[in-house]
């Protein structure tokens, strides 16, 4: 794996991350927990929001710049 830091030097790997999990995040909404079937699922989705919005904050990246 490769090295990403917090350092500044490594904003667009930093970047680049972010976009891949989100992808990743993504499909798994629309293929595991679809929006709007099951109050859980929407739930679900909510803690993980939550959790990414965490980690874009220690990365120092705004959730609109991926």
């Amino acid at each position: 794996m490769r090295n990403v830091s917090l350092n500044p030097d490594h904003r667009i790997a930093r970047l680049r991350a972010l976009q891949q999990v989100w992808e990743a995040l993504h499909n798994y909404r629309e293929d595991a927990i679809p929006e709007g079937i099951e109050p859980r699922y929407d739930e679900e989705w909510n803690y993980i929001c939550e959790a990414m919005d965490v980690i874009h904050k220690v990365m120092g990246i705004e959730q609109e710049e991926v």
